[in-house]
C-alpha cells in the first residue's frame, strides 16, 4: 500500500574524452538509482560514476556510446583571466537549452595558497535551473571550467568551478579508468 516517490533531476554535462567519460556536478546525481546520460541526437545511455571529488561538487561518468565521442579541447589553468569573454551551455527544461554569454567577473583564490590557483570563477552569466554542470567556453571554444552555481539574492551572477581542478582528476585516472570497458 506504499506509494513509490520518483525524482528526477536534470543537469548538463561535457564530454571529455572519446571513450565516453564526462563531467557533471555531483549534486545532479547525488542517491541517484540509475543515471541517464542524452547526447545531443536524442540518445541515451545509462551512466556509471567512475570519480567523484571529495573537494568540489564535480563527478566524472562514463558512458559506452557505439563509437567515439567528440571531447573538448582543454585550456590551459593560466588561459583564465579577469574580464575573459565566456559562453556556457546548458540544460534547462525551461528554455528548452540554454545558451549564455557573459565574462569572467571575479576568480576566487585561497589567501594561504602560495601559487594562487583559482578555488572557483565567478561569471556575469544567468543560471538556470538545469544549466549545472554544463561547461564554460572562452572565445576559442576551449574548456576552462564547470557551471555549479548561482547567487540567489541577484541575476546575472553564477559560479564555475575552473579547469584546473577537473583536469587534475582526469589526470589522476588511471588507464582502465579513461578507457572504455
Amino acid at each position: 500500500q506504499r506509494k513509490a516517490r520518483v525524482l528526477e533531476n536534470t543537469g548538463a554535462g561535457v564530454v571529455l574524452s572519446p571513450s565516453g567519460i564526462i563531467a557533471t556536478n555531483t549534486h545532479i546525481i547525488y542517491g541517484a538509482q540509475q543515471i541517464l546520460v542524452a547526447l545531443e541526437g536524442g540518445q541515451e545511455f545509462p551512466a556509471e560514476v567512475i570519480y567523484i571529488s571529495p573537494q568540489y561538487d564535480f563527478s566524472f561518468l562514463r558512458i559506452t556510446a557505439p563509437g567515439p565521442l567528440t571531447a573538448v579541447e582543454w585550456a590551459a589553468p593560466q588561459e583564465i583571466s579577469l574580464g575573459q569573454d565566456v559562453i556556457t551551455i546548458g540544460h534547462s527544461p525551461l528554455l528548452d537549452k540554454t545558451i549564455s554569454g557573459g565574462t569572467i567577473a571575479a576568480i576566487g583564490v585561497r589567501s594561504n595558497d602560495s601559487a594562487q590557483t583559482p578555488e572557483f570563477i565567478q561569471l556575469s552569466i544567468n543560471h538556470y535551473p538545469g544549466d549545472s554542470g554544463g561547461p564554460v567556453f572562452d572565445r576559442e571554444g576551449r574548456f576552462i571550467g564547470l557551471m555549479n552555481a548561482k547567487r540567489m539574492s541577484t541575476d546575472k551572477t553564477s559560479f564555475a568551478i575552473p579547469v584546473d581542478k577537473l583536469l587534475a582528476a582526469y589526470l589522476s585516472l588511471g588507464p582502465s579508468k579513461k578507457n572504455t570497458p
